[in-house]
C-alpha cells in the first residue's frame, strides 16, 4: 500500500510558510510600487510637469488599477512557485503508484488457484489484493491525468508571470458565475482544450448507444431489468416521477426525460420557460443554460463580451437597457437614490458610440436618468422611455432601413424583451443581434 496522507506538522509548516511568504510579498510589493512611482515622478518632473499634476496622474494610475496590476504580477509568480512544488509532488506519487500490482495480473492468479479447500485462504487474500489493486489503478489514472494538466497549467502561469514588452495577449476569458456560459480564447500549445475535447468525443461516441439501451429496456427500468440499481436513489424526476440515484438525475429531471424534453423543443428545467427562448440548434434554453447561438443571433454576455460583439459586428445602432444592465438600479428605481454605478464594458460602448447607441428603458425616472448620465460624462446619450405595455421595438430602426450587411444590437437582462414577437423578423433575417446581459462578478 502507498500512503498519500500529509501529516499535521507538515500542514502547519506549509501554512506558516504561506503566511511568512505573503508578509514578505506585501513588503516587497509595497517597496516595488513606491519605486515605480518614484521613477515616474522623476520622469514627469524632467518633462516640466508641475507638482499638482504629477500627484494627480499618480492618483489616477492607482485608481485605474496600476497598483492592482503589480499585485497580480506578484501573486502570479507566487502561484507559479506553488505549482512547481505541486508538480514535483504529484510526479513523485505517480512514480510510486507504478510499483503497485496490476489488477489483471491478480485476476490471472485467481484463475490459476485450485478449487481445493486449502486454497480458499489464498483466494480470499487474492480477492482482497484485487480490490486494493482496482482502487490503486483508479487512483493512478486520476494522478496521471492530474499530472498532465498540472504541467500545462504550470507552464502557462510561468509565461503569464514573466513581463514581456509589447507581448501579445495569451489568454482571454470571461469570469461570470455560470461557468458553462463562459467564453475562453487560448494560445496555441495550450493542452487542456484538447484534453476536454477528447472527453467530449468519448461522450458523443457512446451517448447514442446508452440511450438505445435505455429505450430497449424501457424507462424507468422495469423490476426485472439488469439496471435497476440506478433506481436506488431519493431524488424524484418531475417528468416520469421515478426516483433515481444522483448520477442519473440533474436539476430535478432524469437523463432520458431531459433528452426527450430537449428533442421536443422545451426547456427541461423550467416548465414556465417560453418556447421562443429555446434554441433549436443547441437544444438549450437561453435563460436556464446561459446558452449562446450564432444561428439564432443570440448571445449570453457581460459588458466585456458586448464590447467584443460591437467590434465584431459593427452594428449601425445599439440599444441598451438601463435597469440591471447599463446601471445597477432595479425595479424602475431612480439612479439618484442610493449608490449606483454603470457597467464598465457598456459604459465604454456608450462612450465610444454616442451617435449610434440609445438607452431604451421602462424606468419612468427619465429626468433622473438623464441627470445621472450627465454626472457620468454621458450628457450626449440618447434615452428612449417605453410605457408599460409598449414594445421596445418601437425605439429601433425598421428592418427596411437596414442594408443587406447591416445589423443592430439589442442588450437587455430580461429574456421576454429579447423574444418579443415584433423582433422576430429582424433576428431571423440576421439583422438583429440579441444579448441576454449578465453582469460580471469580479
Amino acid at each position: 500500500a502507498v500512503s498519500l496522507d500529509s501529516t499535521q506538522p507538515q500542514a502547519i509548516s506549509h501554512a506558516e510558510e504561506g503566511v511568512a511568504g505573503r508578509c514578505a510579498s506585501v513588503a516587497t510589493e509595497t517597496k516595488r510600487l513606491n519605486t515605480v512611482f518614484e521613477k515616474l515622478c522623476v520622469s514627469m518632473q524632467s518633462w516640466g510637469y508641475p507638482a499638482h499634476v504629477i500627484d494627480y496622474i499618480k492618483l489616477v494610475l492607482i485608481a485605474r488599477g496600476a497598483a492592482k496590476a503589480l499585485w497580480i504580477v506578484d501573486e502570479s509568480r507566487l502561484l507559479h512557485k506553488a505549482l512547481l512544488k505541486a508538480v514535483a509532488e504529484v510526479d513523485a506519487v505517480k512514480v510510486r503508484l507504478v510499483t503497485l500490482p496490476r489488477a489483471g495480473d491478480i485476476v490471472e492468479e485467481l484463475k490459476a488457484c485450485s478449487s481445493a479447500a486449502e486454497a480458499e485462504g489464498v483466494r480470499r487474500r487474492k480477492r482482497e489484493e484485487l480490490m486494493e489493486a482496482v482502487h490503486g489503478q483508479r487512483f493512478q489514472a486520476l494522478v496521471r491525468g492530474m499530472s498532465s494538466i498540472l504541467h500545462d497549467v504550470t507552464r502557462w502561469v510561468g509565461e503569464i508571470s514573466v513581463s514581456h514588452v509589447n507581448s501579445k495577449k495569451l489568454f482571454l476569458a470571461g469570469d461570470r458565475d455560470r461557468a458553462h456560459g463562459t467564453t475562453m480564447f487560448t494560445p496555441d500549445g495550450f493542452q487542456m482544450i484538447p484534453v476536454f475535447e477528447a472527453f467530449r468525443g468519448v461522450c458523443d461516441k457512446y451517448r447514442p448507444h446508452m440511450y438505445a439501451v435505455m429505450q430497449q429496456d424501457g424507462w424507468p427500468p422495469p423490476a426485472g431489468a439488469f439496471r435497476t440499481k440506478m433506481l436506488n436513489g431519493e431524488t424524484q424526476c418531475r417528468v416520469c416521477r421515478a426516483k433515481y440515484a444522483s448520477l442519473w438525475i440533474h436539476r430535478g429531471i432524469c437523463w432520458v426525460c431531459e433528452e426527450s424534453e430537449r428533442n421536443a423543443g422545451r426547456c427541461p428545467h423550467r416548465a414556465a420557460c417560453n418556447p421562443a427562448a429555446f434554441c433549436p440548434h443547441r437544444k438549450q434554453c437561453f435563460l436556464c443554460s446561459a446558452a449562446s447561438c450564432e444561428e439564432c443571433c443570440f448571445f449570453y454576455a457581460d459588458g466585456e463580451d458586448v464590447q467584443c460583439l460591437v467590434e465584431r459586428f459593427k452594428p449601425v445602432a445599439i440599444y441598451l437597457d438601463f435597469d440591471r444592465t447599463l446601471c445597477t438600479t432595479r425595479g424602475g428605481g431612480s439612479p439618484l437614490v442610493g449608490n449606483h454605478s454603470l457597467d464598465p464594458g457598456l459604459l465604454s460602448v456608450l462612450s465610444c458610440a454616442p451617435e449610434t447607441a440609445t438607452v431604451v428603458t421602462r424606468n419612468s425616472y427619465r429626468d433622473d436618468i438623464k441627470k445621472f448620465m450627465e454626472m457620468k460624462g454621458l450628457g450626449r446619450a440618447k434615452i428612449f422611455t417605453t410605457r408599460k405595455h409598449q414594445s421596445k421595438a418601437d425605439a429601433m430602426i425598421d428592418a427596411s432601413e437596414l442594408g443587406p450587411e447591416e445589423c443592430i444590437l439589442f442588450v437587455d437582462d430580461t429574456i421576454a424583451e429579447l423574444i418579443d414577437p415584433r423582433l422576430t423578423e429582424k433576428y431571423e433575417r440576421g439583422q438583429l443581434k440579441r444579448v441576454l446581459f449578465s453582469r460580471a462578478r469580479i
